[in-house]
C-alpha cells in the first residue's frame, strides 16, 4: 500500500476476505452427503486451507493505479500502453515436458494444449500486443531473485534474422539503454532511502558455536541478526520439510539408532530394520500420526537413504570400528556426572579467552589400532574438502571451519590421542548408494594452520565489532528484507540487473 491509500483499507480487505471465505464454506455445506468422505480433522484442515490460499479477492481499481494483468489477458486489454515484465524462458511459452497419466503423443492426438500449440497461441497473442496500440515496452530479467541467469523468451527469436540479431545485440549490449519516464516513480532517487539498521556493538558474544563461524565469514551483519538478536524466520504455510528439517529426521534416526543397544549390530537387514523403526518414532514424536502426503514421501524418501546407511554401517563395524559417543558436546560452562564445573572449552586469542560450544554427531573408536574418528552426518554426497574450501583468484579460501573447530575441541571430548591424529570427515547419507559412504578429510597441515589462524581472525573481528554487511549474494537468504537485497533493491543499485527494449516489429 502507498501513502495515498484510503483510510481503513485494512480493514475494509479484511472484511471482504471474511466475506469470501464464508461464501466458499457455505458452497462447500451445501454440496450432496453423498459425496461426504469421512476424513481425520488434521486432514480436513489441511484441505480447506490449501483451497482458500487458491481463492482471490478481487477489488476496484482507482483512477491513479496501474492494472497488472496476467500474459492471456493482456493482448485483450484496451490499455493504449503495456509494460510486459518477465519475458523470460521458461515461462513465455510456457513448456510442459510430461504427464503423469498421458505421454506426449497421446495428448497430442488427443488435440492437448502441447507446446507447439502454447508456442502459437502465445506468438499470436504478442503479435497482437504490438499491433493495437501505441506504446508497448517488454522487460527482459537477466536474473532471478537467486542471481541464477535467466535466459530470454523464445518469442524474441520469431522473427526475420536481421532482426534477431538486433535484438541479441541489444540483450547483451553495454550500457543499458535509457529508459523513459513512463510513471512519476520512475523519476524517483536512484537508492532506496530505507537505512539498514545499525548494530549495537556493546553486545558481543562470550562463546561461539561452530556454525557461527560459518555465518560470520558469510556475512558478519547476519551472523549478528542470527546469533546474538536471535531472529529466525517463521513460515507456517508450508506443507513439507525444509532441507534443514529433512536433515534432522535423518540425523534423529541415525543418533537414536547409535544410542541404542544395535549400534554394535553387524547384520544389515537387522541394522536397516532398527534405523527405519528409528525414523518412523522421531517423525511421528515431531509430525504426529496424521502428517501431510508430502511430509509422508518425505519420510519414504528417507528410508531408501536408510537402507544405504545400513550397508556402510555394517562395513564399519566389520571394520572394527565401535561407535563410542553420540551427539557429545562441549562448552564454555561443562560439568561432570557429579555437576562439578570442568575446564571450559574455548580458545584463547590475544591474551583473550571466546569460548567454544559444538555437538558432535558421532566419535568412533577403533580399539585394536587406538584411532579415533570424529563424523558429522551429512544428506548429500558431496567431500568435506568441497563444503569446506572455495576456489577463487587468490587460491583456496576458506568458507566453512566445521571440521577445523573440531581438531581444536578435541582435547574438551576426553580422547586421549593427539588432536591431529584424529580422524575427521562426513558420514554422508545420500539419495545415491554410491554416494553414501564415510568420507574422511584430508586437509593438508598447512591448510588446517591457514583454517586455525582463521578462526582467530574472526574472534578478533567479532571482539572488534566488525559487523558490516557482505556485498556478495548470500543464497537463500534469511534477512533480504532488513539488508534490502531482494529484486528491487538490485534495480535501484545497478543499471544492468534487466533491459527494457521497445520492439514493434
Amino acid at each position: 500500500p502507498s501513502q495515498s491509500s484510503p483510510p481503513g483499507w485494512r480493514a475494509a480487505r479484511t472484511a471482504e476476505s471474511a466475506l469470501a471465505v464464508r461464501r466458499q464454506l457455505r458452497r462447500w455445506a451445501a454440496l450432496s452427503d453423498r459425496l461426504d468422505i469421512p476424513t481425520r480433522g488434521p486432514a480436513a484442515v489441511e484441505l480447506i486451507t490449501a483451497r482458500l490460499s487458491e481463492m482471490r479477492v478481487v477489488q476496484r481499481a482507482r483512477p491513479d493505479q496501474v492494472e497488472i494483468l496476467g500474459w492471456l489477458d493482456l493482448s485483450l486489454d484496451d490499455a493504449p500502453a503495456l509494460v510486459v515484465n518477465g519475458l523470460n524462458h521458461p515461462f513465455v511459452p510456457e513448456a510442459v515436458t510430461g504427464n503423469v497419466l498421458l505421454p506426449a503423443a497421446v495428448r497430442t492426438r488427443l488435440m492437448g494444449l502441447e507446446n507447439d500449440r502454447r508456442y502459437a497461441r502465445d506468438l499470436y497473442a504478442m503479435r497482437l500486443m504490438l499491433s493495437t496500440r501505441k506504446e508497448v515496452r517488454f522487460v527482459v530479467g537477466r536474473n532471478s531473485a537467486d542471481g541464477s541467469p535467466t535466459p530470454p523468451s523464445r518469442l524474441l527469436a520469431a522473427a526475420a534474422p536481421l532482426d534477431v540479431a538486433r535484438r541479441i545485440r541489444q540483450l547483451l549490449g553495454q550500457p543499458r539503454p535509457h529508459v523513459a519516464v513512463i510513471h512519476e516513480w520512475d523519476a524517483g532517487p536512484d537508492a532506496t532511502e530505507i537505512a539498514i539498521p545499525r548494530i549495537d556493538q556493546r553486545d558481543l558474544p562470550q562463546a561461539l558455536s561452530v556454525t557461527a563461524f560459518r555465518d560470520y565469514l558469510a556475512c558478519p551483519y547476519r551472523f549478528y541478526l542470527r546469533h546474538r538478536l536471535k531472529l529466525r524466520p517463521l513460515d507456517d504455510a508450508t506443507s513439507e520439510l525444509a532441507a534443514n528439517q529433512f536433515g534432522d529426521l535423518v540425523h534423529g534416526a541415525v543418533e537414536r539408532f547409535g544410542l541404542s543397544s544395535d549400534r554394535h549390530e553387524v547384520d544389515p537387514s537387522r541394522i536397516e530394520q532398527r534405523l527405519i523403526e528409528q525414523l518412523h518414532e522421531f517423525a511421528s514424536e515431531h509430525y504426529g500420526e496424521e502428517a501431510s502426503v508430502a511430509v509422508r514421501l518425505q519420510i519414504a524418501q528417507a528410508e531408501k537413504r536408510l537402507r544405504f546407511v545400513a550397508e556402510r554401517q555394517a562395513e564399519r563395524i566389520a571394520a572394527g570400528w565401535v561407535i563410542h559417543a553420540v551427539e557429545a558436546q562441549v562448552n564454555e560452562r561443562p560439568v561432570d556426572d557429579r555437576g562439578r564445573p570442568k575446564p571450559p572449552a574455548g580458545i584463547n586469542v590475544d591474551g583473550r579467552f571466546m569460548g567454544l560450544r559444538g555437538r558432535f554427531d558421532r566419535i568412533d573408536h577403533h580399539p585394536k589400532t587406538g584411532r579415533w574418528a570424529i563424523l558429522d552426518y551429512k544428506t548429500h554426497g558431496h567431500r568435506p574438502e568441497k563444503k569446506h574450501l572455495k576456489s577463487t583468484a587468490e587460491g583456496e579460501q576458506w568458507v566453512d571451519l566445521q571440521l577445523p573447530l573440531y581438531r581444536l575441541m578435541v582435547p574438551f571430548l576426553g580422547i586421549e590421542a593427539d588432536p591431529s591424529e584424529v580422524e575427521l570427515g562426513y558420514f554422508n547419507v545420500s539419495e545415491k548408494p554410491s554416494e553414501t559412504r564415510i568420507n574422511i578429510a584430508s586437509f593438508a597441515a598447512a591448510q588446517m594452520a591457514v583454517a586455525d589462524e582463521l578462526v582467530r581472525d574472526c574472534i578478533r573481528g567479532i571482539w572488534a565489532g566488525q559487523f558490516e554487511p557482505t556485498s556478495d549474494r548470500i543464497p537463500f537468504d534469511d534477512y533480504a528484507m532488513i539488508l534490502q537485497t531482494g529484486v528491487t533493491q538490485r534495480l535501484l543499485d545497478t543499471d544492468d540487473g534487466e533491459l527494457e527494449t521497445e520492439d514493434r516489429s
